[in-house]
């Protein structure tokens, strides 16, 4: 029933949660550092987002009333868009380094790094399969923005778009069916 947003103002953006159906919204923080990108925990309770607290952006997570934040990278200069995976345990976000922008993978206290893309330009915005198995991304490899997948090592990346500028992939929620789909097409439920 809520969204977390980044409103901008001043040169700088702070992170709000409202409800649609209400039209009522509330602010999470009041830092004079800018914070975007925010991304609920799958159980609704933890947002991570970028925050340029510490000098540059680094990736954190608070609960959803805005409280108990606490940085969740400390590698790297420039980490943003981060994605929990399915069951929360991990995370992926964009670090840049010296050749661009990589996607990486971490524990939620900072640990477990692992860098999953490397020397193919601007890689950015991973986001998590439904499944877990699979996280999509952006990259700017073959000299336009496109949309890839690879495996949640890092490993069988696949550009799934082409032509023109592809950009911010999201997946649609897992829908279960109330139909046993193991049944043959035409049988009835």
């Amino acid at each position: 029933d809520e969204i977390v947003f980044a409103v901008s103002n001043g040169g700088r953006s702070n992170l709000w949660s409202g409800n649609p159906l209400t039209g009522k919204a509330h602010r999470l923080s009041y830092q004079r550092y800018s914070e975007t990108s925010p991304s609920w925990a799958p159980n609704g309770y933890e947002i991570l987002f970028s925050a340029d607290r510490g000098g540059s952006p680094q990736i954190y997570v608070m609960d959803a009333q805005g409280g108990d934040v606490r940085r969740v990278t400390f590698m790297g200069r420039y980490n943003e868009s981060a994605s929990w995976s399915p069951e929360g345990g991990l995370i992926a976000y964009a670090s840049q380094d010296p050749e661009g922008f990589n996607i990486y993978t971490s524990s939620l206290n900072g640990a477990d790094v692992v860098q999953l893309t490397s020397n193919a330009r601007n890689n950015e915005r991973p986001v998590w399969s439904p499944d877990g198995m699979l996280i999509a991304f952006e990259s700017d490899r073959s000299g336009s923005k496109q949309i890839y997948l690879m495996r949640k090592d890092g490993s069988g990346v696949t550009c799934i778009t082409s032509g023109g500028e592809n950009t911010w992939p999201a997946w649609a929620p897992r829908v279960i069916s109330p139909f046993n789909t193991n049944k043959q097409q035409g049988e009835k439920p």
